[in-house]
């Protein structure tokens, strides 16, 4: 393809292109190199031609020169008058254009097109975008990213818990893929402005980010060319110099490595603090895609490192060879199977397969799988609706990814879990004391001397539930004396529902209850929950914190996991939370954005065993965690010594599969774990239909959750565990991996 170029050194007529240039298309590039394939012209409606030669005469030249073909002609009546004129001028042979016509049709023999046979149009994008191709893309764009200042080691960012991230894309009216990767580690509150901004606007944005100590600043330049500032408007520049000014930004430019120049101003400028070179840290990319932006952010959170390298000197500042290697810090990757050595059609195909026959048959009307291995999510998909229509009240919204669903029983390997695995590392809990230690008030109950070993695996002798709501209700009907009225006041404060609210001290009463309850005749395994509703007492008499801050505090925010959380109403919207059951019996409504446990519910939606409300990726992180052995994100939350003792079988001689707090893998295969799962994997299940579960064996290194609600509209609907879709679906990861690439 001959480029419109103006080469004095080889053609010095004045505005003649070399696209129209006889001596550099016939006479160079044919006769003294020898070439015989066919000439492609750049396209013809370009400047570059058309400014001097327009209305087809570009085009005329371009044969005259010599071309074989010519694209994008601007006015084809006007050329092929033009050229028929020439050749009855004698500047152009018939037998020269017979010459290139011929060729070009011996090109379409030699594609085969002289024996067409229509394209089969079936999988046609992906048979022209192999995987192989997209997994190569980010490979090699995750090679190049490059550092090119990182202020006191502050990327990888660390300790997500002291910072209140905003992120500002430049040039971009939307979310853009960089602010959605970012969301992903993090509460990151997005603006977005571009050089057509209003001031007023503006002005509001500027004092919004005052409330913000990190700015993440994606600049999104959609040109390459340098006679537009490869896309860098003047206003874009002086906005991306404010926040620079800041002290606050961390700057990534998605566009020409050369737009670097525009933003680096000499040294005697009147505000000096606008250069780029005083952003905290600045990442080069190099380019705007999607690969790009989503693996800037994870370099950003530690999710992949940087070795790149400038290819180019821009300025004095920036120069060939520049870069900073980082390293990466543990957070979640977010990639394609094949990274992992997975199929993803087929995986995919699998989880489709099973989730739809879940849909199908009414076990839940919608849900979320999420899936990693080695620490890299490689598959996030949300299927069906909250609801199967909006008879209750809650429309049938379709779920998406960061949908808040109530974790049921995840809740005690979520919270009360890990609260006793710290305060053990800490030396505050034994696991082989008593009852009575830690809950002074049990010291003359019957389980003043209960093993918390025992209680942990379930074998304590524990009575499996107590319906606490039934013992508040008259033979008829109506509540009893300081338990539930219509209306909030100041001794009934715990809202149980719009129109039910609970007598201020009757938890107390539920202690009570769980105290002088009788326990089982004999020691075995009996699944309970009673222990779990004690656990919020046990962490808050140690560490002097509620049970909820201490989770925050200790794990959920530094972990970026910040949609975990109980009584999700304080924080978000109803649409963004998944309803569970229609209570006939005891709350009388649809439960949304409540806790589904009734215990739960009358211990103001704040328990150890229930109550815990978040997405999908935030829960994934804490097993992640988990799997990590106690380490995320470069912080150690947990000793590996505590996560080994607690996640192993404690009792299989007994024929206890339980860890402490934690389930396992039957000794014999019943459907509550996947069945290739191995002795060193764990998880649990809730009762609304969640279900977590972590494979360490170096052979898988797994991470699994799958979020539903099939207790909506009833919890009478045993679909779900029938089917075995939870277990069924992280067996097909197993499968999968086993399988690897073909």
């Amino acid at each position: 393809m001959i480029a419109h170029l103006s080469i004095p050194a080889l053609d010095t007529t004045r505005n003649r292109p070399s696209t129209l240039s006889p001596a550099i298309v016939t006479n160079l590039l044919k006769n003294e190199l020898g070439f015989q394939g066919l000439v492609f012209s750049d396209a013809m409606n370009m400047k570059g031609v058309t400014k001097y030669f327009p209305s087809g005469k570009a085009d005329e030249l371009g044969l005259e020169a010599g071309m074989d073909v010519l694209e994008f002609t601007e006015d084809v009546p006007a050329a092929l008058a033009l050229i028929k004129q020439a050749v009855a001028d004698g500047r152009m042979s018939q037998a020269s254009l017979d010459a290139r016509c011929l060729k070009v049709l011996k090109a379409k023999a030699w594609a085969g097109l002289d024996q067409y046979t229509p394209i089969v149009l079936d999988n046609l994008v992906n048979d022209l975008n192999p995987v192989q191709d997209e997994l190569l893309n980010r490979k090699l764009t995750e090679a190049s990213l490059t550092v090119l200042k990182n202020d006191q080691n502050l990327l990888p960012l660390q300790r997500l818990d002291t910072l209140r991230i905003a992120s500002v894309a430049i040039e971009s009216d939307k979310i853009t893929a960089f602010q959605q990767m970012a969301g992903n580690y993090t509460l990151v509150d997005h603006f977005n402005i571009t050089s057509k901004t209003p001031d007023s606007t503006l002005a509001q944005v500027r004092d919004s980010l005052k409330n913000y100590n990190l700015i993440l600043v994606d600049v999104h330049l959609n040109n390459i060319r340098p006679a537009v500032k490869y896309g860098l408007q003047a206003k874009t520049a002086g906005l991306v110099g404010e926040l620079v000014a800041t002290g606050k930004a961390v700057v990534t430019v998605f566009g020409n490595v050369y737009a670097l120049d525009k933003l680096t101003f000499p040294m005697d400028t009147a505000q000096p603090s606008r250069n780029i070179e005083h952003a905290r840290a600045i990442v080069m990319p190099y380019q705007l895609t999607n690969y790009t932006e989503e693996l800037s952010a994870q370099l950003i959170f530690g999710a992949i490192g940087a070795s790149g390298k400038l290819p180019v000197t821009v300025n004095q500042r920036f120069r060939l060879g520049d870069g900073i290697n980082i390293q990466p810090i543990g957070r979640l990757k977010y990639t394609i199977p094949e990274e992992v050595g997975i199929d993803s059609r087929y995986l995919t195909q699998q989880v489709d397969s099973l989730v739809n026959v879940g849909l199908t048959e009414k076990a839940f009307p919608g849900c979320v799988v999420q899936m990693a291995r080695n620490g890299k999510v490689i598959f996030r998909k949300a299927y069906g609706k909250h609801t199967y229509d909006a008879s209750l009240g809650a429309e049938p919204l379709p779920v998406q990814l960061d949908d808040l669903y109530d974790m049921a029983s995840v809740t005690k390997v979520s919270t009360s879990t890990p609260a006793l695995m710290r305060l053990v590392d800490e030396g505050k809990f034994n696991l082989d004391g008593k009852m009575a230690d830690y809950l002074p008030g049990f010291k003359k109950s019957n389980k003043a001397d209960l093993v918390w070993r025992d209680v942990l695996t379930h074998q304590a002798r524990l009575k499996a539930w107590i319906p606490f709501w039934m013992d508040t209700k008259n033979p008829d009907g109506t509540w009893k004396h300081k338990t539930f009225t219509s209306k909030h006041s100041g001794r009934y404060p715990i809202e149980v529902t719009d129109s039910l609210y609970e007598f201020r001290k009757y938890p107390k009463t539920i202690f009570q209850q769980i105290r002088d309850s009788p326990l089982n005749a004999k020691k075995e395994y009996v699944y309970s929950d009673l222990s779990f509703i004690l656990y919020p007492q046990i962490v808050k008499r140690i560490t002097g914190i509620d049970f909820e801050d201490y989770l925050k505090t200790t794990f959920y925010k530094p972990l970026g996991a910040t949609t975990l959380t109980f009584q999700p109403r304080r924080f978000y919207s109803l649409n963004r939370i998944v309803p569970t059951e229609y209570d006939s019996l005891f709350r009388k409504t649809l439960i949304w954005g409540r806790v589904h446990d009734e215990g739960a519910a009358m211990l103001n939606g704040l328990s150890g065993h229930a109550g815990l409300f978040g997405s999908a990726n935030d829960l994934m992180k804490v097993y992640e965690m988990y799997r990590q052995k106690g380490s995320y994100g470069g912080q150690q939350f947990i000793s590996q010594k505590t996560i080994a003792e607690f996640t192993r079988y404690q009792f299989p001689e007994l024929g206890n599969r339980r860890g402490l707090g934690f389930d396992k893998p039957s000794f014999t295969f019943t459907g509550n774990a996947p069945k290739s799962g191995t002795k060193a994997s764990f998880g649990h299940s809730g009762f609304t239909g969640t279900f977590v579960w972590v494979e360490p064996d170096p052979a898988y290194n797994l991470t699994y959750v799958f979020l539903c609600n099939r207790v909506y509209p009833t919890r009478n609907n045993p679909k779900l565990g029938n089917l075995n879709t939870r277990t069924n679906i992280v067996e097909a990861l197993y499968q999968a991996t086993k399988r690897g690439l073909q």
